[in-house]
């Protein structure tokens, strides 16, 4: 699986090596081709858009 700008989804693709991800064993291609976009969204919403910084707690309400 690969980082890529603006999410993607192929069954091959050409991309620098720096932004190549292992995919474990137990997690099937569908599912390593839509990590690497899920979490970097979840990381963008919670540590730049929300200031979440390490020590803090994240919780519903």
């Amino acid at each position: 699986m690969a980082a890529v700008t603006g999410g993607a989804q192929a069954t091959m693709a050409a991309v620098d090596e720096s932004h190549l991800l292992l995919v474990p064993d137990p997690v099937d291609w569908p599912a390593a081709g839509g990590f690497p976009e899920a979490c970097s969204t979840a990381y963008d919403a919670l540590f730049t858009r929300c200031g979440l910084a390490p020590g803090d707690r994240l919780g519903w309400r």
